[in-house]
């Protein structure tokens, strides 16, 4: 929700099939998130993105705390994709 997304080219390992990871991962289960994760920790991650102040509760197991370093995980991927556009998030919804 506040991490980039990346416009990526693939670059066709037969290995992989062809393939690469679609998102980074998670580091806590949804359930863990909601027990970990506080509301100021969520705005404090969502900072400049826009969302609707009645979802925060529900947002917390999305929170971006909630999963890997997407950075670290699309560096360790670079035999896998070529990334072509970082794309930054504006809202939520």
């Amino acid at each position: 929700m506040a991490t980039a997304s990346y416009l990526v080219e693939g670059r066709g390992d037969a290995r992989a099939y062809a393939s690469c990871s679609h998102g980074a991962g998670r580091t806590l289960t949804r359930q863990q998130a909601r027990a970990q994760i506080t509301l100021g920790d969520l705005r404090r991650q969502l900072r400049e993105v826009v969302y609707p102040l009645r979802l925060e509760r529900t947002l917390l197991e999305e929170a971006p705390g909630a999963y890997k370093d997407l950075d670290r995980v699309l560096r360790e991927q670079t035999d896998l994709v070529r990334p072509l556009k970082r794309l930054r998030p504006l809202l939520v919804l």
